[in-house]
């Protein structure tokens, strides 16, 4: 069909229809990328009204990905593009930025709503990787002092190869932000006195101390989603008061060195609305004397919440730890754990036994997922019998939950080639190698 017979139909589309086409063109990525082969710029370039009407629909340019290494993209200005977006908040994803970029971001940052950075690697030499990252630095604050409207913001940096004089990066986030991730570079967020932010959801995987997170939480009581990876060794918190997180339903702590910082951390948090809890140690030993680790079966005693996901992995805790732990939340469905888990002290309580007179712990679990190796997997195997095969009345009396699905990452063979394991999954139990 020829343009002038194409622009006859279209001039007889109202142009709020067209801008809902041009906007179901939009491509599935949240940031899309300014390429002439797809939309919104490859529609632009059928015709003169077509690309009016791509002008003409402002939604179509409110997110964009940019890398500063694609040269393709000088073929559309930045500023052209977020222009186009009228005064509609605006997405960026910035990747490897050129100077240049920044000060057009800069001048649109009121507007911005998602804003992903992951920083340039400073370039070799101390004294000009030192410019580049305190250059990173005062943008960011630039960006976070302008953007009132800003309701997530992501950081992802390059802590190898920045250098040791640089300072410690300081934010304070607008009211509006909803969620902030940070990975690499270490940072600290700085807060009005007296003031309540409204910010929802944490990620911090960059060693964070804990003084400051729980600073964080002193000033953030909505958070409902936490996700902390605490690095080396920082030492206890200073003893204050336990904050309780009435609005927390996801919690994940992982650390890699010593207990100094985690467990005291625990102790001086209360979660009643949790749901999702993982426990990442690892790297960390059970005490080779014997001595017990209670503070996450105290946190769970605190709280006690009505927990649905419980994973655990590695740590300090002795056989007394974790079986308080399990006996804590009898209502979790999904449970994982690695060798203390399926320690057979332990994974024995989670066995059905027809003839007890006892639930075993952990009734309502659905799914159970086997995080490191065993000394003997026949235990998970002998478990996930019991839990499939107990007699009716059992399960209606302990009101236990049909087990469906096992995950494994260690020595799935003897599961998979189990006889009765085998028996299972043709009945529908389903083994997900992980």
């Amino acid at each position: 069909m020829g343009e002038s017979s194409g622009n006859t139909h279209m001039s007889t589309i109202p142009s709020e229809i067209m801008s809902h086409i041009f906007a179901y063109c939009l491509p599935d990525e949240d940031f899309p990328s300014p390429s002439i082969r797809d939309a919104p710029l490859l529609l632009a370039r059928v015709c003169r009204t077509w690309k009016d009407l791509s002008v003409l629909t402002p939604n179509l340019w409110t997110a964009i990905s940019i890398d500063g290494i694609d040269h393709g993209f000088l073929q559309t200005p930045l500023n052209e593009w977020l222009i186009r977006s009228r005064t509609l908040p605006i997405s960026i994803q910035l990747t490897y930025y050129p100077g240049p970029f920044l000060e057009i971001i800069l001048s649109h940052a009121p507007r911005l709503q998602r804003f992903h950075l992951t920083s340039q690697p400073p370039d070799k030499g101390a004294s000009h990787g030192h410019h580049s990252v305190n250059h990173v630095n005062q943008f960011i604050v630039s960006v976070l002092n302008l953007a009132g409207g800003l309701e997530e913001f992501t950081h992802v940096g390059f802590p190898s190869l920045v250098p040791r004089a640089s300072p410690l990066p300081e934010f304070t986030p607008q009211q509006n932000l909803r969620k902030i991730n940070f990975r690499g570079r270490p940072f600290f967020l700085t807060f009005k006195q007296y003031q309540s932010y409204h910010l929802c959801e944490l990620y911090i995987q960059n060693d964070p101390s804990p003084n400051h997170l729980l600073h964080i939480f002193d000033h953030c009581p909505l958070l409902h989603t936490c996700i902390i990876n605490f690095g080396q060794h920082r030492g206890f918190p200073a003893p204050w008061r336990v904050r309780t997180m009435q609005f927390m339903k996801t919690i994940s702590v992982a650390w890699d060195s010593g207990d100094a910082t985690v467990g005291p951390f625990l102790d001086q948090i209360s979660l009643p609305r949790l749901e999702h809890l993982t426990i990442d140690m690892y790297r960390c030993n059970p005490d080779a004397t014997g001595q017990r680790w209670p503070h996450l079966a105290n946190l769970l005693e605190r709280s006690k919440p009505d927990l649905k996901e419980l994973r655990i992995q590695g740590g300090p805790m002795q056989v007394e730890d974790m079986l308080t732990c399990l006996r804590l939340v009898p209502g979790v469905t999904s449970l994982g754990g690695d060798v203390l888990m399926v320690y057979k002290p332990v994974i024995t309580m989670l066995e059905v036994d027809d003839g007890s007179v006892q639930a075993p712990l952990c009734p309502r679990m659905e799914t159970f997922e086997v995080m490191g190796p065993s000394a003997n997997p026949y235990n998970v195997i002998q478990m996930v019998a019991s839990r499939w095969s107990c007699a009716a009345t059992t399960r209606r009396k302990f009101h236990i939950a049909k087990l469906t699905e096992v995950k494994v990452r260690w020595q799935a063979k003897y599961l998979l080639e189990d006889p009765g394991i085998m028996k299972y999954m043709e009945e529908g139990l389903k083994v997900t190698v992980l």
